[in-house]
C-alpha cells in the first residue's frame, strides 16, 4: 500500500462500510434473517473501522520517523486503537460464528436485549471513545502542528502531501460514510415503517 491514497482509493477503503450499509438496509424474511443482517453488517462495520485506523496509524507512525519525532508516548497513543480494533474485530467475528453455529432455544425475543454494564464493557467504551479522539482530533492535529514548526519550506510542503493531505482526506471520507450511513439508516426506518 502507499503511503498517500487519492480520492477514489480512500473510498474504497471505505468499501466494507458501505456494503454494510447496503446489507443492513435489505430486506428481511423473519427475525434470524434480520439478525443474520445485523452480524454481517456489524462484522463488516468493524472490519471498516480497524482498516481506517490502520491506514492512518501507518500514516502516523511513518510521519514520526520521516519528521524526526521520537515519542514512545505519541506511538504508543496511535497505536492503541489499532490494538483496540483488532482485537474486537477478531472478537465480534468470533461472536458472531459461535452465535449463529448453534441456535439457543433460549434466545429471547424482544426489542431490544438487555444491556448488561460490566468492567468489560466499560473499557470498551472508553477505548471505543479514546479511539474516536485519536482518529479525529489527536493524530491529525499533532501532523498539522509538527509540520508547522518545520523551519525549511521544501520540507514543509513535503511533509503535507505525503502525510497531512492523506490523513485530511480519510477524516473527510470517513465522516461522509458516517453522514451516509446516518440517512441511510433513516431513510430504511422509514421505507420500512410506512410498508406496514
Amino acid at each position: 500500500m502507499s503511503k498517500k491514497l487519492n480520492n477514489w482509493q480512500t473510498w474504497v477503503l471505505f468499501l466494507s462500510f458501505i456494503a454494510g450499509i447496503v446489507i443492513m438496509n435489505l430486506p428481511q424474511a423473519d427475525f434470524y434473517a434480520y439478525q443474520t443482517n445485523f452480524a454481517i453488517a456489524n462484522l463488516l462495520f468493524i472490519l471498516n473501522i480497524f482498516l481506517a485506523i490502520g491506514y492512518q496509524t501507518y500514516l502516523v507512525i511513518n510521519f514520526t520517523a520521516k519528521a524526526n519525532f521520537k515519542s514512545a508516548l505519541f506511538k504508543c497513543n496511535a497505536l492503541i486503537p489499532l490494538i483496540f480494533s483488532f482485537v474486537y474485530l477478531v472478537y465480534v467475528a468470533y461472536a458472531m460464528f459461535a452465535r449463529y453455529a448453534v441456535h439457543s432455544a433460549n434466545n429471547i425475543r424482544g426489542p431490544m436485549p438487555v444491556a448488561n454494564y460490566n468492567l468489560t464493557a466499560w473499557i470498551t467504551l472508553a477505548l471505543l471513545i479514546h479511539a474516536f479522539i485519536t482518529f479525529y482530533f489527536v493524530n491529525p492535529r499533532f501532523v498539522w502542528g509538527r509540520i508547522r514548526v518545520e523551519l525549511d519550506i521544501a520540507r514543509q510542503e513535503q511533509l503535507t502531501s505525503q502525510f497531512l493531505v492523506p490523513i485530511k482526506r480519510l477524516v473527510r471520507v470517513s465522516l461522509w460514510v458516517y453522514a451516509i450511513l446516518f440517512v441511510a439508516s433513516i431513510l430504511g426506518d422509514l421505507v420500512s415503517f410506512f410498508r406496514k
